[in-house]
């Protein structure tokens, strides 16, 4: 498409934007800004299961950063029991 409209635009005998063409472009580049800004959403260090998970919920895409999935909460359950398993076998052997 921009290859077709974008020489009518430039070109003096048509539209004669010329330098101004780039405002086309910052005002998709806004448009384009505020969706990525609003609708999509943070999925770095995420697996496959809690992103499903959280869109199966709902969640908002603003809150994907800050959400604690079932598999994340069940994780860290098991981590600190393992800790705690540590400790008490620590102090049994004192």
């Amino acid at each position: 498409m921009w290859q077709f409209v974008l020489p009518f635009i430039f070109n003096p005998d048509q539209a004669n934007l010329g330098a101004k063409t780039s405002f086309i472009f910052g005002g998709l580049s806004v448009l384009c800004w505020i969706y990525l800004y609003f609708y999509q959403p943070e999925t770095a260090r995420r697996s496959f299961e809690e992103i499903d998970e959280m869109f199966i919920k709902h969640v908002p895409a603003r809150q994907f950063r800050n959400f604690r999935t079932d598999a994340e909460q069940k994780g860290e359950d098991a981590l600190r029991g393992k800790v705690e398993t540590q400790h008490i076998e620590l102090n049994k052997s004192e």
